[in-house]
């Protein structure tokens, strides 16, 4: 899982990778941020071989 940051919402770059685990009622993940700014981020998965490719909606912070 690759939560990314964009300081207008449309040019991503990852901040954080993190791995999504099975929380026993679906997949969850968390990370910590240590260098927050104004500004979007998102969550992003990337495809494999068992699960298709997800973007999270945007938050503006």
């Amino acid at each position: 899982m690759h939560i990314q940051y964009s300081p207008d919402g449309e040019q991503w770059a990852d901040l954080v990778t993190t791995e999504a685990n099975w929380s026993g009622s679906g997949y969850a993940f968390s990370a910590d941020i240590a260098d927050t700014r104004d500004g979007f981020f998102r969550a992003h998965f990337e495809s494999t071989g068992s699960f298709r490719a997800a973007t999270s909606q945007a938050v503006k912070a």
